[in-house]
Parts: C-alpha cells; structure tokens; sequence
C-alpha cells in the first residue's frame, strides 16, 4: 500500500510539473498569455463550431469508475505520472515548489463550475461529462482544456486529471475537503 501511494504521489507529480508549466506562467493574473503559443485541440473553433479534442493518451491505460457527486468539494495533488512513469518524489515536489505549494481542483457547486488553485493563480471554468458519465472535460477562461476521470485506489477516490496539449502526462488528486 505504501508503494500504492507513492506511486500516486509520483504521478501527481509529473502531472503537476506539466500543470505548471502550462499554468504558472507569465500573464495568468490577467488571464493572459496562457494560452500563448498552445497547440491544444479547442473544444470550439473561432468560427464556434465544435471540434473533437483528441482524448489524452494518459486515461487511456486508467481502470476509471463513474463520476461520483463532486460539487462542493476539492481535490489537491498526490502524484503523476508520465509517459507511463510513475512520478518521483523530487518530481512532485517540483512541481509543488513552482505553483507555491499548492495545485488544487475545486468544484464549487452543482453548475458544472471548476476551479484551479494554483499557487497564486485562480482560474475559473466549466466542465461537461462525457463518455457515459465517465470523464469530465473542463475549460477555463484562459484557453487551458482537460480532461479527467476516477479510479478507486485502497476505498479511495483519486481524480486523474491531463491536460490536452500534455496527454502523456496524468496528475493525480485527492479529496481534501466536501462540504
């Protein structure tokens, strides 16, 4: 179980450094510049029509469960993993290190609305679920898209969250609060 648990804190890790990299840039305050340079897939085109983001390799391998009730609660980095490496410990605390300490998902209530806490940062977004009640697809102000599902690890809910323009590289969190 200990191995279990490092394992997932490796991952979240990765997943982290990968949140940073494309999040704890320059410009977040604003909201600008995020989005920057990305070569993510949209979930609308400049024309609004609807494209088809390619789901990220990452969830591909993930034994995930149907969503469970998540408004009103909050999720914060244990671990990654990428390109089917589990993250190291240093990894993680890399990752940890660049966004403050602190990388968290946040549902605040039943509309849909998700929230990242990332270090300094906040960013604001919405989610739609898709593949069967499976994986949620969440979009923020910015331009950042992700995707995410659960898995149970020891009786535990692990959210697996990728970011689109990442989708080797999964990050994993766990609840730390329910309101």
């Amino acid at each position: 179980m200990k191995k279990l648990w490092s394992l997932l804190l490796v991952a979240a890790m990765v997943l982290t450094m990968a949140f940073t990299m494309t999040a704890c840039g320059e410009g977040e305050e604003s909201g600008e510049g995020a989005g920057e340079g990305e070569t993510s897939n949209p979930t609308t085109s400049e024309t609004g029509e609807e494209s088809n983001p390619e789901f990220p390799e990452a969830l591909d391998y993930v034994e995930i469960v149907p969503i469970p009730d998540i408004a009103m609660t909050g999720w914060q980095i244990a671990g990654g993993i990428k390109d089917g490496v589990e993250f190291e410990e240093a990894d993680l605390q890399s990752v940890l290190d660049s966004c403050n300490g602190v990388l968290q998902f946040i549902f605040p209530d039943n509309d849909q609305s998700i929230n990242i806490i990332n270090g300094e940062y906040f960013y604001e977004g919405s989610y739609e679920v898709v593949k069967d009640g499976y994986v949620i697809h969440a979009t923020f102000n910015e331009g950042a898209e992700y995707y995410g599902a659960f898995t149970i690890i020891d009786d535990t809910d692990v959210l697996i969250m990728c970011k689109t323009d990442a989708p080797n590289i999964a990050v994993y969190f766990t609840l730390i609060s329910e309101h």
